[in-house]
């Protein structure tokens, strides 16, 4: 159906008058009230063009929003990952093994000897 075709709000179903305006939500293609429809987004998948933001109703604002914030979320990972690259993680178990030697015999003798504890039982 298209958006000509309605008569009221996609949102409120409030019929549209001479006061109370339609509007295009340029992620669904809904029409929408002012009230319904106040946002404006540059992710709006109907959007002729990203340089600028267009009205999106207040579901679609909200599912966007959401999708930015995952899809930063992604990125921010992605970049925490390549932080942690595999020269990294060898630096951390080389600096783990330099702690080892580092640390007293006697540690060392009563780790052993737990372990034998519990191989004898």
């Amino acid at each position: 159906m298209s958006g000509a075709d309605n008569s009221s709000c996609s949102g409120c179903h409030v019929p549209f008058n001479f006061i109370r305006k339609r509007h295009n939500c340029y992620n669904c293609g809904l029409v929408f009230c002012k009230a319904c429809s106040s946002r404006k987004s540059l992710k709006a998948s109907l959007a002729p063009s990203t340089n600028k933001p267009y009205r999106v109703c207040d579901d679609c604002f909200t599912k966007l929003q959401k999708a930015a914030i995952m899809q930063l979320f992604f990125v921010m990972l992605k970049l925490e990952v390549r932080r942690i690259s595999p020269v990294n993680r060898l630096k951390r178990r080389l600096g783990f093994l330099v702690y080892q030697e580092m640390l007293p015999d006697s540690h060392l003798l009563s780790h052993s000897s737990r372990i034998e504890a519990l191989q004898s039982t």
